[in-house]
């Protein structure tokens, strides 16, 4: 049986984020883990779902578990310039709703401290403002100077 590029690259990223939590829930021990590893997934899709959106050639994205911390990598390919800093910063902003949604669900069913998940919105915010996704969309910005929202 032959099986697609595409189903290859979907099977590539679900199991390599199956690998995050699994290596990082190994060390750490604590449920948190795959909260972490959703949002880290999130995040991603954000980039995936915006770039498709625009006209992109994507590749579904995939992740490299280290101890600790985690990358996640969407390759993006022939994406206009006006929509660089788009596509950069859906990330962190999808990402972030998602943790303000499990916030506001959170109230209602407790299962973190509301600390842990202001934390890690914080984390998602300030790293990827001054990471390399803050990067990516300052210089698209700066290199576009057409206003897409007005």
């Amino acid at each position: 049986m032959k099986i697609n590029s595409k189903t290859k690259r979907a099977i590539i990223s679900v199991a390599s984020l199956a690998a995050v939590a699994a290596i990082n829930y190994t060390v750490v021990h604590n449920p948190i883990v795959f909260f972490l590893t959703f949002v880290l997934m999130v995040h991603e899709l954000g980039h995936y779902i915006f770039a498709k959106f625009y006209g992109a050639k994507v590749q579904y994205p995939f992740f490299i578990p280290f101890i600790l911390f985690s990358l996640g990598v969407t390759q993006v390919e022939n994406l206009p310039d006006e929509y660089k800093h788009i596509v950069a910063a859906a990330g962190p902003v999808v990402a972030s709703l998602a943790i303000v949604i499990f916030m506001l669900l959170n109230l209602y069913v407790k299962i973190y401290s509301t600390k842990v998940l202001s934390l890690i919105l914080f984390g998602e915010v300030v790293y990827n403002f001054f990471g390399s996704d803050g990067k990516k969309y300052r210089k698209a910005k700066a290199t576009n100077q057409t206003c897409l929202i007005s």
